[in-house]
C-alpha cells in the first residue's frame, strides 16, 4: 500500500483524483489497523493489567497520551471518558452493619489516564509553590518529607517549652466533617489568584483544583 501511495503521489499531476482518493483509503486503512492494534493489546492483556504497559507497547502509544494531556492542561478541560469511574463501597470499619448505606465508603477507580493527569498537574503545581516558598511553614499534609508525626514532634516541643517557661497551655483540635466536599469554590478560586498566583486555565482545570483542595 505504501510503494501503491509513492507511485500516485509521482503521477499526482495526471492522476489527481486517484491519488486523493487512495490517500484517503490509506488513512481509513491506517485508522482500521490502528484500532485494530489497540483492541487486540488490550484484549490480550485483560486477565493482566501489566500488559498494557510493556515496554513494547508504550512507544506506540506515549504520543497519544502526551498529546491528550496536552491539550488537556492547554485548554483547562478534561474530556468526559476520563471522568467516569467505576465505584466500589467498602465498609469505613470492621464490624459495621452492611445493611446501613452511610457505613459505606465509596472507593473511586478513574482511567489510568486520569491518574496520568493527576500526578502531572500535581507535579507542576508543587513545582510552582515550593519555588516561590508559597506553602505555609507548618503545613504537614500531602507533602514529602511531612507527616503527622513531624506535626505530633512539632506540637509537642511547643507545649514543652510553654511549660518551661511557666506558661499556661491550651490545645484546640478540630476534627472537620466532609472537609473537602463543603469548601467555597468561590473562595477557592480567589485565594489562587490573590495568594499563590495560579490564574488562567489552571484555576479551571478539575485535577488543579482537587490537588489544591487536598494541600490548602
Amino acid at each position: 500500500m505504501k510503494s501503491r501511495k509513492r507511485q500516485l503521489e509521482r503521477l499526482y499531476k495526471k492522476t489527481g483524483q486517484a491519488y486523493t482518493d487512495y490517500l484517503q483509503q490509506y488513512k481509513d486503512a491506517l485508522s482500521t489497523a490502528r484500532s485494530t492494534y489497540y483492541s487486540h493489546l488490550i484484549h490480550s492483556g485483560s486477565t493482566n493489567p501489566k500488559a498494557l504497559f510493556s515496554t513494547d507497547s508504550l512507544p506506540a502509544i506515549s504520543t497519544l497520551i502526551t498529546e491528550i494531556i496536552d491539550s488537556s492542561l492547554r485548554s483547562g478541560l478534561v474530556p468526559h471518558s476520563l471522568k467516569l469511574a467505576a465505584v466500589t463501597p467498602i465498609l469505613k470499619k470492621p464490624g459495621l452493619n452492611p445493611d446501613i448505606m452511610s457505613n459505606f465508603r465509596p472507593i473511586s477507580n478513574l482511567p489510568f489516564l486520569s491518574k496520568i493527569l493527576k500526578c502531572i498537574v500535581a507535579t507542576q503545581l508543587k513545582a510552582h509553590l515550593c519555588s516561590n516558598y508559597l506553602l505555609e511553614p507548618f503545613q504537614y499534609g500531602f507533602r514529602p518529607q511531612y507527616s503527622t508525626e513531624t506535626a505530633l514532634l512539632k506540637v509537642t516541643n511547643d507545649i514543652l517549652l510553654s511549660a518551661d517557661s511557666g506558661h499556661l497551655t491550651i490545645l484546640i483540635l478540630l476534627d472537620l466533617t466532609a472537609a473537602f466536599d463543603t469548601i467555597n469554590h468561590t473562595i477557592l478560586l480567589s485565594c489562587l489568584e490573590s495568594s499563590l498566583g495560579i490564574t488562567g486555565t489552571a484555576t479551571i482545570h478539575p485535577a488543579a483544583s482537587v490537588h489544591l483542595m487536598l494541600i490548602s
